[in-house]
């Protein structure tokens, strides 16, 4: 990635030398769904209510059991295929992407504007086939409004976890749509 990463937004990971580790650290869903509510909240300029208290089994005791609530509530997470949500679980590239789609979702239904409809075609990734079904119209959006981009310029690796790092600026940008 080196310098190229860097004008990519550093999506791409951002190593020190060659040779040491990443230098990203990922992060959890717990952690995502924090970063998609703070988006909401700071874009919408009022808390989201929480209308859903105690969907999800494995967070009775968790920190972020308010922020996933609100997260459900606002329709920006669903659980995992078994009915919990796994907030400890490492956060993937689709994952995230949809998470902040169904915010841009949400922003736009309660500021009763439209910023998705700036999508204009759809990007494809030559590792299209591995975006989950229920992830490639989140992806591609994002994608085609520059928000989220390849690993590489052909590549997505939606399954590679995403870092604190690329949720910030993932984050940022989405913002920024909604700011111009």
């Amino acid at each position: 990635p080196g310098a190229a990463g860097a004008r990519r937004g550093g999506v791409a990971g951002a190593r020190r030398d060659a040779g040491e580790k990443d230098t990203l650290r990922p992060a959890s869903r717990g952690q995502a769904a924090w970063y998609a509510v703070l988006l909401a909240e700071t874009l919408l300029g009022h808390e989201i209510e929480n209308a859903a208290s105690g969907v999800f089994s494995d967070m009775s005791n968790s920190f972020f059991k308010n922020i996933v609530d609100k997260a459900y509530t606002a329709g920006i997470v669903n659980g995992q295929k078994d009915g919990e949500f796994h907030e400890k679980d490492m956060v993937t590239r689709e994952q995230y992407a949809a998470m902040l789609y169904r915010t841009i979702k949400y922003v736009e239904q309660e500021r009763n504007t439209s910023v998705l409809t700036q999508v204009q075609g759809t990007i494809q990734f030559e590792d299209d086939e591995k975006i989950s079904n229920w992830a490639k119209e989140s992806v591609h959006a994002l994608a085609s409004l520059g928000v989220i981009q390849g690993t590489s310029q052909s590549n997505f690796e939606p399954q590679r976890e995403v870092s604190f790092e690329q949720m910030l600026v993932l984050s940022y940008r989405c913002f920024s749509i909604f700011k111009t």
